[in-house]
C-alpha cells in the first residue's frame, strides 16, 4: 500500500515538473513574447463641429475609461487632458481592474503586481472643427526593497519591518516600496482608441435631430387613397327619371 502511495506521489511530482517545463515553451509557441516598443503616439483625428459635439467626445472618453475600471483623476477641458489614477491590473479570474490585451502583458500581470494609468489628450487640429485624440497607457511594476535575513526563522519578517534592508534601514515594507515604469501598453491604447471613436459615433448619431419628414404626419389624400363613394345620379331619360317626373307632376287645375 505504501509503495502505491509513494509511486503516486512520484508520478504527481513528475507531472508537475513536466508542466512547469512545458508551460513556458507553450507560451512561446502561442506567440507570448515581449511586444515591440511603440514608435509613435496612438492618435486619431475626430470631427466635432459644435460645442455639443465636443461635449459628446469628452463624455465618450469618460465612459470608455470607466469601462476599463479606471478612476478619473484630472478632467481639464481648458488644457484638453483627462488622466486617471493608477489602477492595479486584474489577474486571471478577477472581474475588476484593467485587463491586458497582449498575451505577454497578461502573463506578466498574473506573475507580478502591475498597474496602468491612462492619459487622454483632446486638442484642436489645424483644421476648424477637427480635434486630435491621443491615448496613452503607462505600465508600472510593484517593487519591494530587498531584506537581509540570516536564517529560516528570519524569513517570517521578510515582508515586514523586522528584517533590515540592504542599506540597513528598519522601515516597513510600504515605506520602501515603489513602482518601476515599464513603458506604454500600445495594444490597450489602440483598443481603447477604437472604442472611444465607436462610442462617440453612436452618441453623435443619437444626438442628431430627426428630419422634418419624420415629424410631419403623412398626407392621406396625396398618397392615392380612394375618394369616398358618391351617390350615383340617374341619367335623364331612364325609367327612374320618368317615374320621378310623374310622381312629382301636379294635376292641372279645373
Amino acid at each position: 500500500m505504501r509503495d502505491k502511495v509513494r509511486s503516486g506521489q512520484v508520478k504527481m511530482n513528475v507531472n508537475l515538473k513536466t508542466m512547469w517545463l512545458v508551460l513556458p515553451w507553450g507560451m512561446l509557441a502561442l506567440g507570448c513574447q515581449a511586444p515591440v516598443a511603440p514608435e509613435g503616439p496612438t492618435v486619431s483625428r475626430v470631427t466635432a463641429q459644435s460645442p455639443g459635439d465636443v461635449d459628446e467626445l469628452y463624455d465618450s472618453v469618460n465612459d470608455v475609461l470607466r469601462g476599463y475600471y479606471f478612476e478619473l483623476d484630472r478632467q481639464d477641458r481648458v488644457e484638453g487632458i483627462i488622466t486617471t489614477h493608477p489602477e492595479t491590473c486584474a489577474a486571471a479570474g478577477e472581474l475588476g481592474g484593467p485587463q491586458a490585451v497582449d498575451p505577454y502583458y497578461w502573463v506578466e500581470d498574473n506573475t507580478h503586481p502591475t498597474q496602468r494609468q491612462a492619459t487622454v489628450k483632446i486638442n484642436p487640429a489645424d483644421v476648424d472643427g477637427e480635434y486630435t485624440l491621443d491615448v496613452q497607457i503607462d505600465r508600472y511594476r510593484y517593487r519591494l526593497e530587498e531584506r537581509q535575513i540570516t536564517n529560516s526563522a528570519a524569513a517570517l519578517r521578510l515582508y515586514g519591518g523586522g528584517a533590515p534592508t540592504y542599506q540597513g534601514d528598519n522601515a516597513a515594507a510600504w515605506e520602501t516600496a515603489y513602482w518601476i515604469p515599464l513603458g506604454r501598453d500600445e495594444s490597450m491604447e489602440k483598443q481603447m482608441l477604437a472604442l472611444i471613436l465607436k462610442q462617440y459615433e453612436a452618441r453623435s448619431a443619437a444626438a442628431q435631430p430627426a428630419p422634418p419628414d419624420a415629424l410631419t404626419p403623412p398626407d392621406v389624400s396625396s398618397q392615392g387613397e380612394e375618394a369616398s363613394p358618391q351617390p350615383v345620379q340617374p341619367e335623364a331619360g331612364t325609367p327612374e327619371t320618368e317615374r320621378s317626373e310623374i310622381e312629382f307632376t301636379l294635376p292641372p287645375k279645373n
